[in-house]
């Protein structure tokens, strides 16, 4: 749904200073910058209904050692699933960069066929004038 609206895209894009003709980089950072959202959301959003079921906020406030595993335990699960989502960012960061490491090898593959295309050329021309300067 996001990355089909094409305004708030480039709005996002260029608030990052990213440029929109580079296709491979930009959608690679739209994935992962509505991922991160999306992740900030849930964990947030998990946090809170912890926080609000086993009315932590209620309880005393304590800097003990005892306080402290009691939260913490309390907020395991809200570790676990930021851990989750914070593999798959890792999962899919990777991918794309691959994904943008293969582009450029293409792009840089193509640039070396055609300067070997001019150079060739040239060497056939530069052939070509001697020939007819023979004659």
């Amino acid at each position: 749904m996001f990355l089909m609206n094409l305004e708030l895209n480039s709005k996002v894009l260029s608030l990052f200073s990213i440029p929109d003709e580079n296709r491979g980089l930009s959608i690679l950072f739209l994935i992962l910058f509505y991922f991160s959202l999306f992740s900030a959301f849930v964990v947030l959003s998990i946090f809170l209904v912890i926080l609000i079921s086993d009315q932590l906020l209620t309880s005393s406030f304590c800097f003990t050692n005892e306080c402290f595993q009691f939260f913490f335990k309390r907020m395991s699960s809200v570790r676990m699933v930021f851990q989750g989502l914070l593999g798959i960012f890792a999962v899919v960061g990777t991918i794309g960069v691959l994904f943008v490491a293969l582009l450029s090898y293409l792009a840089s593959e193509r640039t070396a066929k055609f300067t070997n295309y001019i150079s060739h050329l040239s060497l056939f021309r530069d052939y070509f004038y001697s020939e007819v300067a023979k004659l």
